[in-house]
């Protein structure tokens, strides 16, 4: 099955126009930023990011590392259970309660 063909994706000829028309479009856009002296506060930003994110594997191989230590150690859990209580709980369930029942002879007339 052939993209190109299908319209998905320009023929070969057509891609040098459009990344004329992409440059094109992005350009102004660049200049505006540079000339704003926003580009260079973005570049500042990302390069405190990329600094932060070094950081952060930094640290997460160190809690990856210490997670592997304690799971191969045979201590016992750092989280005690509480001991189980000798008393059983009450039942706490209320007893049906039967209307009381009244014997009619069989002489009496009610």
């Amino acid at each position: 099955m052939n993209v190109v063909g299908m319209g998905v994706l320009p023929s070969p000829d057509k891609y040098s126009e459009v990344v004329k028309d992409f440059g094109n479009l992005v350009e102004p856009v660049i200049q505006t930023l540079v000339q704003t002296g926003k580009m260079e506060r973005l570049e500042q930003e990302v390069h405190e990011l990329r600094g932060e994110v070094t950081t952060l594997r930094a640290e997460v191989e160190k809690l990856t590392s210490l997670v592997s230590s304690l799971m191969a150690t045979n201590d016992p859990p750092l989280v005690q259970q509480r001991p189980q209580s000798p008393y059983q709980p009450v039942c706490s369930q209320k007893p049906r309660q039967q209307a009381p029942r009244q014997s009619i002879s069989q002489n009496q007339v009610p």
